[in-house]
């Protein structure tokens, strides 16, 4: 449950790139929490226009295909 992660403060996120964003994510068993934290993180990443880095985090190509939905946005 993301509510309950440490880094769900948003000071902590501000100063997140990218790359640092993958790696919270592959901490995620779940590919659905994965997908919830990268969109959440999105608003608060240092460099957005890297954001297709986390592309390598998902397995399904739906969870891809929604995340760049919702950068698009």
């Amino acid at each position: 449950d993301l509510h309950s992660f440490p880094t769900r403060r948003s000071s902590d996120l501000e100063i997140m790139n990218s790359r640092q964003i993958a790696k919270i994510c592959r901490l995620f068993a779940f590919e659905a929490n994965r997908l919830e934290f990268a969109k959440y993180a999105y608003k608060h990443c240092v460099d957005p226009n890297k954001y297709f880095l986390l592309d390598e985090v998902f397995t399904f190509e739906s969870s891809k295909k929604e995340l760049d939905e919702f950068i698009q946005k």
